[in-house]
């Protein structure tokens, strides 16, 4: 299906998109520490899918922090792209699995499908964009969502 790409303000949905998720972190012990910039610059996206996207990854950095622990969000302008990372706390993803992280099927969880990250991947591609994994076992991992500004305006 052809996803609509429209013009919107990608720092609110992200605001709403913890706003749903507040509750369900605090359950889970986890603070929550996010850095929204006033403006960002014009960037066209689907809200749904970016939703969907964002859900999937703040989800797993909860999971990843079992105990609970610190989840940090900040969004910065880099030359022609918005960069939306998603820091956690957690577990950490070791070397030898971080390569496959975004196959289809590919999971560490004994409940799950394998499919968030793919569809994840998937999304951002959607959108012209890249998605990045850096982790550290013990200390946590980090998402960067690299996304185009459309600057034609």
């Amino acid at each position: 299906p052809e996803s609509l790409l429209v013009p919107g303000n990608l720092p609110r949905m992200i605001e709403e998109t913890l706003e749903f998720l507040r509750h369900e972190l605090r359950q889970k012990r986890i603070e929550m520490d996010c850095q929204l910039p006033e403006v960002l610059g014009e960037i066209r996206f689907d809200r749904v899918q970016m939703r969907r996207a964002l859900l999937n990854l703040i989800r797993n950095a909860a999971e990843a922090m079992p105990k609970g622990g610190k989840l940090r969000l900040w969004v910065e302008k880099r030359n022609e792209e918005a960069v939306i990372h998603i820091e956690d706390t957690g577990i950490g993803i070791p070397s030898e699995v971080i390569g496959k992280i975004f196959e289809p099927f590919f999971t560490t969880k004994e409940v799950g499908t394998g499919l968030g990250l793919a569809i994840v991947e998937q999304i951002i591609h959607d959108h012209g964009g890249q998605v990045i994994c850096h982790s550290k076992v013990g200390h946590g991992t980090t998402f960067s969502i690299i996304l185009p500004l459309d600057e034609t305006k």
